[in-house]
């Protein structure tokens, strides 16, 4: 019936922001917690991982979904699907497909309603490109180190609860290529007929997210800038150096204002990845370098 298309409800919804949450809040440290080849994409557009990383995670992500929906696929009697369908027919890949994301009749809106209601393959890319810019693009703005957000999983999880109660009922709400994949290999032909759409639509939003990420932020210029990124050996070195050099300024600085200076420049430097605005250090370093010497 209409009323149990998947996403009327909120277990659902629920269940994949707080899955998310829990995934974030346990490896996000780690890898950034991606989990999603669109927010691999948007992260690398926007300057958050290296392109040279994009594929590793591409291939994690899709190798995961797979595995994970295989042992569900094996965990599902083959007595169930017969017992849910009316004709009592049902295999356990068409109990599988109920899962998978589709448009036109596939959709499940248009499923529960026997054509009634239908969503064009038009309608679905909307959806999946506004869906998955909106979300990839709260990712990106939470987890920016200068976002005031204390715990970013939950408004990750949250975000993704209410945009997939609004996409399931016309796409089964993907949102993530690779939970779309993953679901289409054990569901029938149609859902890999219609994946394609499941892998353009998230990567065009992705990407969208990413480019307005970009013009709306700055660029990230060193290595160390982003969590996902380890700080270089050499910023490390730089910021040990600038520390050392400070410590030194402030015993021989007369003028208390000159050591305000430096306990901003010492408190700005809590992250080696701040070596971003070393030519600003030096100069004022170099101006109460000077100061030093005339008080002498």
């Amino acid at each position: 019936s209409i009323n149990s298309v998947a996403g009327s409800g909120l277990a659902v919804p629920l269940g994949f922001g707080i899955a998310v949450l829990g995934a974030a809040s346990a490896v996000g440290h780690i890898s950034g917690g991606h989990f999603n080849p669109a927010v691999s994409l948007g992260a690398a557009i926007g300057g958050r991982i290296s392109w040279a990383d994009l594929v590793p995670y591409w291939v994690a992500q899709i190798f995961g979904g797979a595995a994970a929906a295989a042992i569900l696929y094996l965990l599902v009697p083959s007595t169930l699907p017969g017992l849910i369908t009316q004709d009592g027919t049902g295999t356990v890949r068409t109990f599988f497909s109920g899962t998978s994301n589709g448009f036109g009749e596939h959709s499940p809106l248009g499923s529960a309603s026997t054509g009634a209601v239908s969503f064009s393959l038009t309608h679905a890319l909307i959806i999946e490109v506004v869906t998955t810019a909106i979300f990839v693009g709260v990712i990106l703005g939470v987890t920016d180190k200068r976002s005031k957000i204390s715990y970013a999983p939950a408004a990750i999880g949250l975000t993704l609860a209410v945009l997939i109660a609004l996409a399931a009922p016309i796409t089964n709400a993907s949102l993530n290529p690779a939970r779309s994949t993953a679901t289409a290999i054990f569901s029938e032909g149609w859902a890999l007929n219609q994946l394609w759409l499941f892998w353009a639509a998230p990567l065009l939003g992705a990407a969208i997210a990413g480019l307005v990420y970009l013009l709306v932020t700055p660029t990230p210029e060193t290595a160390g800038e982003w969590p996902e990124v380890e700080p270089t050996a050499e910023a490390e070195a730089e910021r040990d150096k600038l520390i050392a050099k400070i410590a030194e300024l402030e015993e021989a600085l007369p003028d208390p204002a000159d050591v305000s200076v430096l306990l901003h420049l010492a408190a700005s430097l809590r992250n080696p990845s701040d070596i971003t605005y070393r030519p600003l250090w030096i100069a004022s370093m170099h101006n109460l370098r000077f100061k030093t010497k005339r008080s002498r």
